[in-house]
């Protein structure tokens, strides 16, 4: 069953039926049926995603005297 053209004609004949002033007994299935439609729709649509959780920036890696610094300019070459 599409549920959102359900949705769509259910309220087209409950305002039809408010104007015309017609059964109110009818009025009431209708808006019964109405209220399971939108339980339907409801029940269908999953839940939203969580956020994700931030992470923490790494950690910098140590820095020992005998290995070096990676990030440093290279040394320059003496002139000849």
């Amino acid at each position: 069953m599409d549920l959102q053209l359900a949705t769509q004609l259910t309220v087209q004949y409950i305002n039809l039926y408010l104007a015309a002033n017609l059964e109110q007994k009818k009025a009431d299935m209708l808006r019964d049926f109405f209220s399971q439609v939108q339980a339907l729709i409801q029940a269908s649509t999953p839940p939203p995603m969580p956020q994700p959780v931030p992470t923490a920036n790494p950690q910098p890696n140590a820095t020992s005297p005998l290995i070096p610094n990676t990030n440093a300019a290279p040394p320059s070459a003496p002139a000849a």
